[in-house]
C-alpha cells in the first residue's frame, strides 16, 4: 500500500538548503515549499529543486502551506519560537538545527510542548547518523579497543554552534549514558557575538560520564594547534579510535598494538593526522575500511517519515538531545560560579548572558 508523501517546508535557506535537498531526494516527502526573509537565498533554493512556492514570511507559509514536516535552520536565537509557531500551525513532525536553543529552558519546553501534542520534534546533530561515527560505535561495542577510560573531542568555532556536536557525538559513542559531573571554563574578548547570541573565544571541560568514562573537551582557541574541525579520540585500554575531522574521505584510524600503514604527520591546510609512511616501514595507524558513505541528513529524513507514521524512534530525538545540551549549558555555568557542576542542571536561563550582565567576564 502506497502512503501519500509527507508535504515538507523549510524555513532558513542558507543551510536549509542542505535541509530541501536531503528531504528532496526521500520518496516519503514531497518538498513543497521553502522561506527565508531573504528573497534571493529563497528564490535561488527554490530554483534548485524547482518548485514554485516561495515565502519571506513564515507565519503565511505554515498558514497556506498546511505543510506535515517543517526543517527550520533558522539563527539559534529563533529555534524555539519557531518550533513553536510550528507546533501551534498543526505539523506532525519538525527538524530543527542544531543548537535547539540558547538556554536549558527553551530547550525543555519545546521538547515537553512537542511530546505533549503528539508532533516528532529531532534535532539535527547529523554526524551520529554518518557512516564513520555509526561504524566507529560499533568497534567499541565489540571491545576492538577494549574498555574505554577517556574520550578526547576538538573543534573551532564557538561552544554553543560548534561544541554541540563535539557532547552529541560523545554521547552517540557512549551510548547516551548522560554525565555525572562537568567542571569546565570559558574566556571572552571583546563583545563576540554569532547565530543570534553571546559567544566566546575558547571552551573547555572535563566531564564524568555515569558510565565512569572521561572526557575532554576544547573548542574555540583552547583547542590543540592544527586539529581538524570535530576531530575525535576514543581512548581505550587496548588501543585508540580517531576520528581525525570533517573534511576527508578517510577520516576514521584505529591505533591498536598491530601496527599499519599511517603515522600522526601534517596534511594538506596543515591538519594533523594519520599520514602514510614512506619506503614500507610500518606506522601505529591503520586506516579503518568503511562502506559506502550514506547521505547522513538524507537518512535522518527518512527515519522522521517512520517516526511520523508509525512511532519508530529516532537517535536524534529531543529527548536525545537534551542530555548533551544539558551537559553544554553545564559547561558554562561551572565557569560562571567556578565550581564542579553535579547533574542535574539548576539553570534554565543562559549561563554566559547572565555572566556578562554580572561583568565578570
Amino acid at each position: 500500500m502506497n502512503r501519500k508523501k509527507l508535504k515538507g517546508v523549510v524555513l532558513g535557506c542558507r543551510m536549509g538548503s542542505a535541509h530541501a535537498h536531503s528531504m528532496a531526494i526521500c520518496n516519503e516527502y514531497d518538498v513543497i515549499s521553502v522561506c527565508d526573509i531573504n528573497q534571493e537565498i529563497a528564490s535561488n533554493c527554490a530554483k534548485s529543486l524547482n518548485i514554485s512556492n516561495v515565502y519571506s514570511d513564515y507565519e503565511t507559509m505554515l498558514t497556506e502551506i498546511k505543510p506535515d514536516v517543517v526543517a527550520i535552520a533558522t539563527p539559534t536565537n529563533l529555534h524555539y519560537e519557531h518550533t513553536l509557531q510550528a507546533l501551534a500551525a498543526g505539523v506532525k513532525g519538525i527538524c530543527c538545527e542544531k543548537p535547539m536553543a540558547i538556554c536549558m529552558g527553551d530547550a525543555k519546553d519545546m521538547t515537553k510542548k512537542c511530546k505533549s501534542a503528539g508532533v516528532s520534534l529531532i534535532i539535527n546533530h547529523q554526524r551520529r547518523m554518518s557512516t564513520e561515527l555509526i561504524y566507529a560505535r560499533k568497534l567499541i561495542e565489540r571491545g576492538a579497543i577494549g574498555e574505554i577510560r577517556m574520550v578526547r573531542l576538538e573543534c573551532g568555532g564557538d561552544m554553543l554552534s560548534d561544541g554541540t556536536h563535539l557532547l552529541d557525538s560523545l554521547m552517540w559513542f557512549m551510548g547516551d549514558v548522560g554525565a555525572e559531573w562537568v567542571m569546565g571554563q570559558v574566556h571572552r574578548i571583546g563583545e563576540p557575538f554569532r547565530y543570534g547570541h553571546n559567544i566566546e573565544n575558547g571552551a573547555m571541560a572535563v566531564i564524568r560520564l555515569k558510565n565512569g568514562v572521561r572526557a575532554e573537551i576544547m573548542v574555540g582557541d583552547l583547542r590543540t594547534e592544527n586539529r581538524d574541525y570535530q576531530d575525535y579520540q576514543i581512548i581505550g585500554t587496548k588501543g585508540i579510535i580517531w576520528r581525525c575531522g570533517d573534511n576527508s574521505v578517510d577520516n576514521l584510524f584505529i591505533s591498536d598494538g598491530h601496527g599499519g600503514h599511517y603515522t600522526p604527520g601534517t596534511a594538506d591546510r596543515g591538519i594533523f593526522k594519520p599520514m602514510p609512511v614512506e619506503n614500507g616501514e610500518v606506522g601505529e595507524w591503520r586506516k579503518i575500511e568503511l562502506p559506502q558513505r550514506v547521505n547522513a541528513m538524507a537518512e535522518s529524513y527518512k527515519l522522521l517519515a517512520s517516526k511520523i507514521l508509525d512511532g519508530s524512534p529516532h537517535p536524534l530525538d529531543a529527548d536525545i538531545a537534551l542530555i548533551s545540551f544539558e551537559i553544554l549549558m553545564a559547561v558554562f555555568e561551572s565557569s560562571r560560579l567556578r565550581k564542579k557542576i553535579v547533574f542535574p542542571l539548576n539553570q534554565d536561563r543562559y549561563p554566559l548572558d547572565i555572566m556578562i550582565e554580572q561583568g565578570i567576564i
